[in-house]
């Protein structure tokens, strides 16, 4: 079965949300290897509360990640992918889709 490997962006409840839905797709063996927050202290928590490490920056969990989930608001991130599949809520989707920014991957609900 394959793996992908996905990194949160976010530490709130919409992070807990996805977190439990990722872990139940089935046909492929989703790996939650990494977690990351502009709050230190929600990074932290997040990651030790779920048993995942928990970066400091986007970049530095890039090596570790095959996706990018972004469950922050769309003012904490800056919505590139680095080179990764994108996972966004859809409303925010159409926000970037308004803001004329392409090659997003959505997972609608």
């Amino acid at each position: 079965m394959q793996t992908i490997r996905v990194g949160l962006v976010g530490a709130g409840n919409a992070a807990k949300f996805h977190l439990e839905s990722l872990l139940q797709v089935h046909g492929v063996q989703v790996q939650m290897t990494g977690v990351t927050s502009l709050r230190p202290e929600s990074r932290r928590a997040f990651g030790q509360r779920h048993g995942i490490p928990a970066f400091d920056e986007i970049a530095s969990m890039l090596p570790h990640v095959d996706v990018l989930d972004i469950v922050s608001p769309p003012a904490a991130h800056d919505g590139r992918a680095f080179g990764r599949g994108i996972l966004v809520d859809t409303h925010r989707v159409r926000r970037y889709h308004r803001l004329g920014v392409s090659n997003r991957v959505s997972a609608e609900s």
